[in-house]
């Protein structure tokens, strides 16, 4: 009898465990799903981002950097930024050695405008 017992609470406490362990792992399985979501929703972001930096390239230079000047001067290359308002938004970005001839640097303080809703200062800007 007393086996029969003993089996009775080893089984009992195996269905026991099993249905904890399938309970965690559907909250770990929610979790990773959260997780997808969170990371995908990021990534559409940043597409967004740099399908918006396109966008505003291809409108303020044609795509082109060097030798690009407009605004009668004062704006040069990829993205037609000022130099006073590179200076601006770098200095805000807490970048202040940027170099506004750099394109990857006006690429960054495009970003940093984009992100802190400053873009507007770009003819070509528009929002969604």
């Amino acid at each position: 009898m007393t086996k029969i017992i003993i089996s009775i609470l080893i089984g009992s406490l195996f269905v026991c465990g099993v249905q904890i362990g399938i309970y965690k792992g559907r909250l770990l399985e929610k979790e990773k799903y959260q997780d997808v979501l969170i990371e995908n929703a990021s990534l559409k972001k940043e597409i967004g981002k740099y399908q918006k930096a396109i966008e505003v390239i291809n409108c303020e230079s044609g795509g082109k950097h060097h030798g690009v000047w407009g605004d009668n001067g004062r704006s040069f290359g990829g993205l037609q930024i000022q130099q006073a308002t590179f200076k601006e938004l770098s200095e805000e970005m807490g970048k202040p050695n940027l170099q506004w001839w750099n394109f990857k640097h006006q690429v960054q303080v495009f970003f940093y405008a984009l992100e802190n809703d400053k873009a507007k200062k770009w003819s070509c800007y528009t929002e969604d």
